[in-house]
């Protein structure tokens, strides 16, 4: 089930259906397809913007699985992984 809320995705099944590998297809679908740049005063004309994406999950474990598969799928990524 997915439901939106202004641009925010919650994705909820039980395990073993796939969310995981759907979470990173999803990833290196939006980090191709990014948005338009937007213009902002402190930044260059020239430089594009970062595309950016939060993921979060009930655990450690689960991100975790997230991170490597999506360091392992895209060279070019900069996958940043905090918390406990």
């Amino acid at each position: 089930m997915i439901d939106t809320l202004i641009d925010t995705h919650f994705l909820s099944s039980p395990p073993g259906t796939g969310k995981t590998s759907t979470i990173c297809g999803l990833v290196s679908r939006f980090m191709t397809m990014r948005p338009t740049p937007i213009v902002a005063p402190d930044r260059p004309q020239d430089t594009p913007p970062k595309a950016k994406i939060l993921i979060c999950a009930p655990s450690n474990a689960a991100i975790d699985e997230i991170a490597s598969r999506l360091i392992s799928r895209s060279k070019k990524m900069n996958v940043v992984r905090t918390g406990s």
